[in-house]
């Protein structure tokens, strides 16, 4: 493989889609590239272990090839160009992955280095949005927002808008989000009405639900 360019420098903003759905956690992520220094001829993206990558792609970059190469921590994305880039790069990612009654963690890095969201690999700077949605027989209960803070409708990037979903936004990939999602429970709606009737010696109770 080719060498990384040491004079490349490279800031991305990472808009990022969650979804928890069928037993799934889908993930699309949608990386920026605006390339401040030297030109980009591959990139390395970070995708959690357990992830499957369900597909690379990019809309205005040609791309030659990508593989994923496997790691304790993470699973490294290797993405190669037919030619150079110099000014902007944009990246899809999409990924999907089982997730069962414990807690999730989705996004940045845990104590250990482990990698729990995608994000890019020596960029200088990553900032972004990151937008968490659950079906509807789900209940999501956020237990830890570390360096991530909520934002409204009309700051949400159109990518990753959903309605229904909680976003954040952050400043850096050293954040943390972890996520307990429920199923909703049944509810039992009883509509009720009581008739009195009054006679001359006894009260009747009639009652319709």
């Amino acid at each position: 493989s080719q060498k990384p360019d040491m004079d490349l420098l490279a800031a991305v903003t990472n808009y990022q889609k969650v979804t928890l759905q069928d037993g799934l956690v889908h993930t699309d992520v949608f990386l920026n590239y605006d390339i401040l220094r030297g030109e980009m001829t591959e990139l390395a993206i970070a995708v959690p272990v357990g992830h499957r990558i369900l597909g690379v792609s990019s809309s205005d970059a040609k791309i030659r090839g990508w593989r994923a190469e496997p790691g304790e921590q993470r699973q490294t994305v290797r993405v190669e160009f037919l030619s150079p880039a110099t000014n902007k790069v944009s990246i899809e990612v999409h990924t999907e992955r089982e997730f069962d009654a414990t807690a999730l963690q989705l996004a940045g890095q845990d104590d250990e280095g482990n990698y729990n969201g995608i994000h890019a690999v020596d960029a200088v700077r990553e900032s972004g949005q990151l937008t968490v949605a659950g079906a509807r027989d789900l209940s999501l209960q956020f237990e830890q927002t570390t360096g991530l803070v909520r934002i409204e409708n009309d700051e949400i990037h159109a990518s990753i808008r959903q309605a229904g979903a909680a976003t954040f936004k952050f400043y850096s990939s050293n954040i943390q989000l972890q996520v307990l999602a429920k199923p909703v429970e049944a509810r039992l709606v009883v509509k009720s009405s009581y008739r009195f009737d009054f006679g001359d010696d006894e009260l009747k109770l009639a009652a319709d639900m």
